[in-house]
């Protein structure tokens, strides 16, 4: 098979946390893992991992770079595969996303339709959201400017947040705190708990399903929805020029088993494109 060894050494670096753990996943010794990250850091130039006491840490570079690496080491896959007649790359089995409904809506349709054609005879469900319900995890959590390295493993990219409104003389609106008194709001649930308390002792409905909330605006022009950005796009829906930074949600991604598996590695790919802050 195709493949730069450094990079899946980086790899394995990245997923066990560990030179030592990695070098028994690899089948290889821990020097020989040392030496591999050495060389790769040396042609970069640049720092990988923070080493101290048996604990390894990504860099900022390190950061920046797994997402170049995996990206590398999937299209070897796909090379090695679509020039050897390997039927696994065309992905002929059923994969289980694990997803709640704004994912489900508001995201995966169009990776679905990508995945559909990269892999012929791939079948896809979506099925409730739970940590071990899939093969694929894809969930959002409050955005973290200091992500642990498990995190930083399963990160994607940045989720914004989207005010919206039926009511036309709010077109202009910049900030929640100047809309008019009379307004209420209507508001995905995992944003509830990062509302300030003006806006929280406004809010009138709270729902997890952000397209209730569309529907809810659509007929009430006192009503303002809070909302994940990507949802109100696919209503159809323009939203206010407000800025909410802090309702940023970080889109994340967990395989069940292998983080090499070219569908995983395709998904993720797909996502980093799309909601990845430009560097």
């Amino acid at each position: 098979m195709l493949e730069d060894f450094k990079l899946k050494v980086f790899m394995a670096v990245l997923e066990e946390q560990s030179f030592t753990k990695a070098a028994r996943n690899l089948g290889i010794s821990q020097p020989a893992v040392s030496q591999n990250i050495a060389e790769l850091e040396r042609e970069l130039g640049t720092e990988l991992f923070t080493r101290s006491k048996g604990a390894v840490t990504l860099t900022g570079a390190g950061a920046s770079f797994k997402e170049y690496a995996s990206r590398i080491l999937h299209w070897y896959e796909a090379a090695s595969s679509a020039f050897s007649g390997e039927e696994t790359l065309k992905g002929r089995r059923t994969l289980r996303i694990a997803a709640d409904s704004f994912v489900a809506e508001s995201i995966l349709p169009s990776c679905i339709e990508a995945l559909s054609s990269s892999y012929p005879g791939l079948k896809i469900e979506t099925v409730h959201d739970s940590p071990s319900g899939g093969d694929i995890r894809l969930w959002c959590q409050a955005h973290s400017g200091e992500l642990s390295l498990e995190d930083g493993a399963g990160y994607v990219g940045m989720v914004q947040a989207a005010a919206i409104s039926s009511n036309l003389s709010l077109a202009a609106a910049t900030s929640l705190e100047k809309l008019p008194p009379n307004i209420r709001f209507a508001v995905w649930g995992p944003y509830s708990r990062l509302l300030s308390p003006d806006i929280k002792a406004l809010s009138s409905v709270e729902t997890y399903s952000p397209a209730a909330i569309c529907r809810l605006v659509a007929g009430a022009p006192d009503l303002v929805g809070l909302l994940p950005k990507d949802a109100a796009i696919s209503a159809g829906l323009v939203p206010l020029p407000v800025s909410m930074p802090s309702l940023l949600f970080d889109l994340m991604i967990s395989p069940a088993s292998d983080r090499g598996d070219p569908i995983y590695v395709s998904l993720r790919n797909l996502l980093s494109e799309a909601y990845s802050p430009a560097l």
